[in-house]
């Protein structure tokens, strides 16, 4: 896992979020993440869908987590997740302006700032 801990910024090249920036840190690595000279990031919010990994939250909690990928499909359906999560899913359709799956980004490594290292405890 040579990425965990660290941080990148990501630009939004095309989307409702073209021109919006955000900066995270890897704090998990697997698959195909990176091909030839691109690679992928998967930003996990509430309701964004639990991937491939059914058995968590869904098991857990027995929501209506939305589509598999990608999760619900319009800011209304955040009501159907637990009350503690709605905020984080209400984030993606009012910074990010819809649903986040598949748009171009371009992304640079950064120094990780200190509001992620603060929270995540994770340093690279």
């Amino acid at each position: 896992m040579d990425n965990c801990c660290k941080c990148f910024e990501l630009a939004w090249t095309d989307g409702p979020a073209v021109g919006k920036r955000l900066r995270v840190q890897v704090v998990n690595e697997g698959g195909n993440s990176t091909t030839a000279n691109s690679r992928t990031f998967m930003i996990l919010t509430p309701g964004g869908g639990v991937g491939p990994n059914i058995q968590g939250c869904e098991a857990q909690y027995g929501y209506d987590w939305g589509r598999k990928y990608g999760g619900v499909v319009k800011a209304e359906d955040c009501v159907t997740l637990p009350e503690r999560l709605q905020a984080g899913c209400y984030w993606r359709w009012n910074w990010a302006r819809g649903d986040v799956n598949g748009w171009g980004i371009d992304y640079e490594r950064i120094e990780c700032p200190r509001e992620l290292t603060d929270v995540s405890g994770c340093k690279a």
